[in-house]
C-alpha cells in the first residue's frame, strides 16, 4: 500500500533541485532508476511502488497514477494535490516550504542525490531513450499498454543469482507477513 507521505517526501527531495518545478516525465524516469538502484544495492525500492512498463519506459505505477490525477484512492489524490499540481508538461509544488524528510533514511537520500547528480542536465527524451537502452534497463518491455515488472524480473535481468533472488523473495515474504500482523 502507497505510503503518501513518503512519496510526497521523495518527490519533494528531488523537486526542491529543480526549484519546485520539473517535467514530470523526467521525475517519473529518475524516481524509476533510483528505486531500479536502491533495490539493486539495498534490496529495496524507495517508493514501494509496482513497476509498470509502458510506452515511454518503465514508470513507479503509483506516482504515475497520482501525477495524472488518476489514483484509485480519492482521500490519497487529495493529499497528492494539496502538495503538488501539473501544469503542460510540468510538475509543479504548491508550497515553496522544504518539508521534512523524517521517512526517508539516509541510504534513500544518497540514492536520489546520486541518481538527481548523473541525470540532473538531462532532458525528459534522453531519459526515455536511456531506459529504452537493453544495456542500462534491460527490463524494459516496449509495449504500447501497461504491463507490470516485478522487482525479481528486475533484479534477475540486472544479472542477480535466482538464489539471491529466492532469498530476497523469502525476506519480502516475511515481512509482509509481519507488517499484516502489526497493522
Amino acid at each position: 500500500m502507497l505510503d503518501i507521505h513518503k512519496m510526497i517526501q521523495v518527490v519533494n527531495h528531488v523537486i526542491d533541485r529543480y526549484e519546485g518545478t520539473i517535467n514530470y516525465t523526467k521525475l517519473i524516469k529518475e524516481l524509476y532508476l533510483a528505486d531500479k538502484k536502491c533495490l539493486l544495492k539495498h534490496g529495496y525500492s524507495i517508493s514501494e511502488n509496482q513497476f509498470v512498463c509502458m510506452k515511454f519506459g518503465p514508470v513507479l505505477e503509483d506516482l504515475y497514477q497520482l501525477i495524472r490525477q488518476q489514483y484509485p484512492d480519492k482521500a490519497v489524490q487529495a493529499v497528492w494535490d494539496s502538495y503538488y499540481y501539473t501544469s503542460s508538461r510540468d510538475l509543479i509544488r504548491v508550497s515553496g516550504n522544504r518539508l521534512p524528510e523524517d521517512r526517508l533514511s539516509a541510504n534513500e537520500i544518497t540514492v536520489l542525490d546520486e541518481v538527481d547528480g548523473e541525470y540532473h542536465s538531462w532532458g525528459y527524451s534522453a531519459l526515455i531513450d536511456l531506459v529504452h537502452n537493453r544495456a542500462v534497463c534491460p527490463e524494459t518491455i516496449n509495449t504500447d499498454s501497461s504491463i507490470p515488472l516485478s522487482y525479481s524480473t528486475v533484479m534477475a535481468k540486472a544479472g542477480v543469482s535466482a538464489e539471491d533472488i529466492a532469498a530476497w523473495e523469502s525476506d519480502e515474504s516475511l515481512q509482509d507477513s509481519l507488517d499484516r500482523i502489526f497493522a
